[in-house]
């Protein structure tokens, strides 16, 4: 299993198919679930493109998700770029809201910590998921095909 080392404000090349084009994914922040808290932009870029700037990245695919740059195989997701004046509040952080859902008690994790709440507020909200590169890349490729829209929850 590889691992791909990333921080707060790097900037991570997800290749889509298979001519290597790819979107990016931010990463937001560390986690305490053992994941980083990333967002991922709906542009996408061609496989010759070896630098991008944050106006070029375009809107949220969908809602910030925690993921695991674990790899099972030889994935090619490349570190492009670190952002050393990264604030986590250019990602409106402090207003990121997931349901922990699968268990009770029910708790709403927003800006980085958990409050009790009821199963009813939580409905509608990102699923506390971790994500992993193939599973993630299959909702990439279904939002970019208009199967979903930015605030629907994908199904797992």
């Amino acid at each position: 299993m590889k691992k791909l080392k990333v921080l707060a404000g790097d900037l991570v090349r997800i290749p889509i198919d298979e001519n290597g084009n790819f979107v990016v994914c931010r990463v937001i922040s560390e986690e305490n679930v053992n994941a980083h808290l990333v967002e991922v932009f709906s542009n996408v870029f061609s496989s010759q493109i070896k630098d991008v700037n944050n106006l070029e990245l375009g809107d949220r695919l969908f809602r910030p998700v925690f993921l695991k740059f674990m790899f099972f195989d030889n994935q090619k997701w490349v570190l492009l770029k670190h952002d050393p004046d990264y604030c986590r509040t250019e990602s409106d952080y402090e207003n990121i809201k997931i349901a922990f859902d699968g268990a009770a008690p029910y708790e709403l994790w927003q800006g980085g910590k958990l409050y009790p709440s009821s199963l009813d507020a939580l409905v509608g909200l990102e699923p506390s998921i971790v994500w992993f590169s193939p599973k993630i890349v299959d909702r990439i490729v279904a939002h970019l095909a208009g199967k979903y829209g930015p605030s629907d929850v994908f199904p797992v």
